[in-house]
């Protein structure tokens, strides 16, 4: 009894590891928001409580005009960086990825288109077969 039990519990903590990673923002109608993914752009940064990679903020609030000013070395967007040499060689990488697979899909609709162009042939040849009164024994070139 105590397997099944100890089971479900860590079952249950290992499950509770995806909350962490939760954005959470209040929308235009003061709604509080919880979501996998990044609010939109028209949400204010004001509006943002937590972020999955920070821990929740404290009870203290900032003054609403005050946000905190990006240093001089980082970008000028929270969140958004520069790409770099890496970012273009991966995206390339992912184009040329992208491609080959498009060009096997083209070979295997290909060679399928193939394969159904010669079932349906030999399918129409059997059919006429069948429909003939001729006997259905098959002939060689003496007859």
């Amino acid at each position: 009894m105590k397997c099944p039990v100890r089971f479900a519990l860590c079952l249950g903590c290992l499950l509770s590891f995806g909350a962490a990673a939760q954005w959470q923002w209040i929308d235009q109608g003061g709604r509080n928001v919880y979501s996998d993914i990044a609010p939109p752009s028209t949400v204010p940064e004001k509006n943002i409580v937590r972020r999955p990679a920070q821990p929740a903020p404290a009870t203290e609030t900032a003054p609403a005009g005050s946000l905190p000013q990006p240093s001089p070395g980082s970008p000028s967007a929270p969140g958004v960086a520069k790409p770099g040499p890496l970012d273009r060689m991966l995206s390339d990488q992912k184009l040329k990825a992208d491609q080959a697979q498009a060009a096997r899909r083209q070979a295997d609709e290909a060679q399928h288109a193939t394969l159904k162009a010669d079932n349906c042939l030999r399918a129409k040849r059997s059919k006429t077969a069948l429909d003939s009164v001729a006997r259905l024994s098959p002939t060689n070139a003496q007859g």
